[in-house]
């Protein structure tokens, strides 16, 4: 469809040019879709150009840049959580017997 550009008003002598009439630019070729959305036809592309092969190779390039502890910092790391977790639940597990007690003894159930 042709776009028709309006000119200016008038000109120096008085009288309105002509319109200039510009040809549309070329209709966008519809990008050919498959069932599959933006993906596209995925029997013509490579395994290297799918998103889920390339999420995978961008995994294991950072899992090698990871600084992995040694056996011992692993040893170590693990008795001092289970350390910590054994206080925590015996520290817990205490004032909920404390309370549970008082509790008690306040409604009378004794």
């Amino acid at each position: 469809m042709a776009r028709v550009v309006k000119p200016p008003v008038a000109t120096a002598s008085g009288k309105r040019p002509a319109p200039v009439v510009r040809a549309a630019p070329p209709a966008r070729k519809a990008a050919a879709t498959s069932r599959w959305g933006r993906l596209g036809n995925l029997r013509n592309r490579s395994m290297q150009n799918a998103p889920l092969a390339g999420f995978f190779r961008e995994a294991l390039a950072e899992l090698k840049k990871v600084h992995w502890p040694t056996r011992e910092q692993t040893t170590q790391m693990t008795i001092i959580v289970i350390v910590f977790s054994l206080a925590t639940g015996i520290i817990l597990g205490g004032l909920d017997f404390v309370f549970a007690q008082l509790v008690a003894f306040l409604v009378g159930a004794r």
